[in-house]
């Protein structure tokens, strides 16, 4: 069960991650200070992410505890 969410959880971050380069390239601008400030947006858009999973997977395994607490 567990590595069905886990599946589930990396493939909804691929989709966004798909989103966000979409988004990125049709916003797309030569200006090279621009293409730095995007850069600097995605990256935190990133941590945010990655703050997320780590709060989901916190959760999955408290719920995964509590599973195997129960058998």
């Amino acid at each position: 069960m567990l590595e069905t969410l886990i599946g589930i959880l990396a493939f909804i971050v691929a989709v966004l991650v798909v989103l966000q380069g979409w988004q990125m390239k049709r916003r797309h601008n030569n200006n090279p200070n621009n293409i730095i400030s995007k850069l600097g947006e995605v990256v935190l858009k990133l941590d945010g992410i990655g703050a997320q999973l780590g709060r989901m997977e916190q959760r999955l395994n408290d719920i995964w505890d509590k599973i195997k607490e129960e058998r």
